[in-house]
C-alpha cells in the first residue's frame, strides 16, 4: 500500500537564479496525493534530495533531508541547498565538472525511510559558466557584451531544462515539435488522456504549409512566444491538414467536457486547471492549485473584427465541435481571472483563440 501511495505523489523543480556570487539554490514544490488521488494535507513528510555526478546511479556529490509539513492543498515548498546535509557541501559543488543528476526520495510518514521517486539530469554547464563569470567580475559592468549574451542564453537553457525535469518528476514530460523545435509540456490527466499543458505555437501544418487563420495577440510575435498563437476555426478544420504536433490531434467537445468533469465540474475545475502564479493571470482567484497540472493561461482572443481582448484575464480554447444551433460558431471553453468557473462558449469561427492538443491513442 505504501508503494501505491508513493506512486501518486508528484513533484516540481523550479530554478531560483540569483545575481550573486554565492551558489543559488533551487526552489522546490511538491503536491502529495494518496492512492485515491486525495491530497495528503497538513502532514509532515520526509524528503531526501541527492545530487549525483555523471549518471543516474553516479557518485554522490551532495545529500540533504527536509521534513516539511504539507498545507491544506497537500503542497510543500522548500529550497534545495538549504536542508539538513547528510553528505557533502552544496556550496562546494563544482558545477563545471561533468554532468549532474537530481534524485528525489520520499517518506510519507515523516521519517527517514526514503523511497526513491525519480532521478533526472540537470543541465549544469550554463550554470557553471555564469558562476565562473560572476566570481571574476567585480560588477556586471566588467562583463563584456558577448559574455552577457552567452550568460542570458545559458540561464534560459537552465530554465528550460529544469522545467522539463519538473514534468518528468511528476510522471509527465515534455516533447519537441519537429516542425520548429518548440518544446511542449504534457500531462497524463485524470480522464486517462495525455494533454498538452502548453498552448500551441505552430505557424505551419505538419506538412510544412502555412497555417491559415493564425494571429498573434495585437500582431505581436513576442506575445505569441509566451502565450501561444491564436487560431481560427478554419485553421483547425482545414481539410487534409494537421495543426497539432505529430502524434497529437485536436480534442472534441466531449473530451474537454470529460476533463472538466474529472476536475470537479464547470463550477470548480478552473481552480484545478489554471496556472497558480500571477505570471500570466492578472487576478489570482481564490483556491487556485493547478492540481490537474494543465497550467491554463489567459492568452485572450483576436475578435472577428481584428481587435484583441482578454490577455491576462481570459483563456479561450477550441474544440473541434461546431455549434449545434448556428454553423457560424464553434464550441470552445472559457477560463476567467476573477473566478474558477469554466464556461462552455460559442465563438465565431472567424475569431482566433488558443489550442491545446490531445495525444492520439
Amino acid at each position: 500500500m505504501k508503494k501505491l501511495i508513493l506512486s501518486t505523489v508528484v513533484f516540481m523543480l523550479i530554478p531560483l537564479l540569483g545575481m550573486a556570487q554565492t551558489v543559488p539554490g533551487f526552489s522546490y514544490q511538491a503536491i502529495a496525493r494518496d492512492a485515491n488521488g486525495v491530497v495528503i494535507a497538513n502532514k509532515v513528510v520526509g524528503v531526501e534530495i541527492s545530487i549525483l555526478i555523471n549518471a543516474i546511479d553516479g557518485q554522490l556529490a551532495y545529500v540533504e533531508e527536509f521534513y516539511p509539513t504539507t498545507n491544506d492543498y497537500g503542497i510543500i515548498n522548500l529550497t534545495i541547498g538549504t536542508g539538513e546535509s547528510t553528505y557533502g557541501n552544496f556550496e562546494s559543488i563544482d558545477w563545471s565538472v561533468g554532468q549532474y543528476f537530481v534524485g528525489v526520495g520520499l517518506d510519507t510518514e515523516g521519517g527517514d525511510d526514503f523511497v526513491n521517486m525519480s532521478t533526472s539530469q540537470l543541465l549544469s554547464v550554463p550554470y557553471a559558466m555564469y558562476a565562473k563569470s560572476a566570481e571574476m567580475a567585480e560588477s556586471v559592468k566588467d562583463i563584456d557584451v558577448e559574455t552577457i549574451s552567452e550568460l542570458k542564453t545559458g540561464l534560459a537553457d537552465i530554465k528550460t531544462q529544469l522545467k522539463s525535469i519538473s514534468y518528468e518528476l511528476m510522471g509527465d514530460g515534455s516533447f519537441e515539435d519537429t516542425r520548429d523545435g518548440t518544446w511542449y509540456n504534457w500531462v497524463e490527466a485524470s480522464d486517462g488522456n495525455i494533454w498538452m499543458a502548453t498552448n500551441l505555437k505552430a505557424e505551419v501544418y505538419t506538412d510544412g504549409s502555412p497555417i491559415v487563420g493564425i494571429k498573434a495577440y495585437n500582431d505581436d510575435p513576442t506575445v505569441a512566444e509566451e502565450y501561444g498563437y491564436l487560431y481560427s476555426y478554419e485553421a483547425i478544420m482545414e481539410s487534409g491538414k494537421d495543426i497539432c504536433p505529430e502524434g497529437y490531434r485536436m480534442p472534441t467537445n466531449a473530451e474537454w467536457s470529460a476533463l472538466i468533469s474529472k476536475n470537479g465540474g464547470p463550477v470548480f475545475a478552473g481552480a484545478k486547471m489554471k496556472e497558480t502564479t500571477d505570471l500570466h493571470w492578472a487576478t489570482a482567484a481564490n483556491g487556485v492549485t493547478n492540481s490537474a497540472l494543465t497550467s491554463v493561461i489567459p492568452a485572450g482572443m483576436a475578435n472577428a473584427d481584428g481587435s484583441c481582448s482578454g490577455l491576462g484575464t481570459r483563456a479561450y480554447i477550441w474544440t473541434t465541435d461546431e455549434c449545434a444551433d448556428n454553423p457560424n460558431y464553434g464550441v470552445a471553453y472559457q477560463y476567467s481571472a476573477e473566478h474558477n468557473i469554466v464556461t462552455k462558449v460559442n465563438v465565431k469561427k472567424e475569431a482566433n483563440i488558443s489550442i491545446r492538443c490531445i495525444k492520439i491513442k
